[in-house]
């Protein structure tokens, strides 16, 4: 092996131990541990399965696409059952805060979606 040859190995090596560490992914599912750090009244709960989110507001069922690819988010309009809900102001705080994220960050077991207007966090079940 050529001295030429050895500098390009440990080049290509260096370079590959310096690469960043790939972020976890977002399929999962997860509980809501607050909206803008306050929780809501009920719980809810997300679960992300490639370009297609789902889950369970305090009262009903919705689901939605994301048009963009991750992180980015751009939502198709949220559908969602209409059961009567007794729980005054989570429901709709939950899917209006959700229906305005822009993007998507998972750090260890916390999902964090990002808006203009809100910050969602949730913890990985």
């Amino acid at each position: 092996m050529r001295c030429s040859d050895l500098a390009k190995l440990a080049a290509v090596t260096f370079i590959a131990g310096c690469a960043p560490v790939a972020a976890p992914p977002l399929d999962g599912s997860y509980r809501l541990a607050g909206i803008d750090g306050a929780p809501i009244a009920g719980t809810a709960n997300l679960q992300i399965d490639g370009a297609t989110l789902s889950g369970h507001g305090p009262c009903n069922r919705f689901h939605a696409q994301n048009l963009s690819q991750w992180p980015q988010i751009d939502l198709t309009a949220i559908a969602s059952t209409r059961r009567l809900c007794v729980q005054d102001g989570g429901e709709a705080a939950f899917l209006a805060a959700l229906g305005q994220v822009e993007t998507a960050r998972r750090t260890r077991d916390v999902l964090t979606l990002s808006g203009p207007d809100h910050i969602l966090r949730f913890t990985a079940e």
